[in-house]
């Protein structure tokens, strides 16, 4: 916290930002990406698979974080929905956009 001298003897304090949740927007991020990427031939197998993969890790741990910060809550869950639709759409595709 910082503190700003107002006048002499009185101390005010200056609000700081927000927590945020990083989890959640990386999962976001991610998830996007992989379902981008997921219907480029070729380039699926080696994007899109990390990608979703990494969004369903951050996408719970940002669902944790959340809950305990109340921050986010939403993007990891759409992060984590994201690279499921991701991670179906590569194993029933292969990769290829049917």
């Amino acid at each position: 916290m910082q503190y700003q001298q107002s006048a002499p003897g009185y101390v005010q304090q200056i609000p700081g930002a927000a927590p945020g949740n990083g989890m959640a927007i990386a999962s976001l991020i991610l998830g996007i990406v992989a379902i981008v990427f997921g219907v480029i031939p070729l380039i699926g197998i080696f994007v899109a698979s990390p990608c979703a993969l990494l969004a369903l890790i951050f996408g719970i741990v940002g669902i944790v974080k959340g809950t305990k910060i109340q921050r986010g809550v939403a993007m990891a869950i759409i992060g984590a929905v994201l690279a499921l639709i991701a991670g179906v759409m590569f194993s029933v595709g292969g990769g290829w956009l049917w």
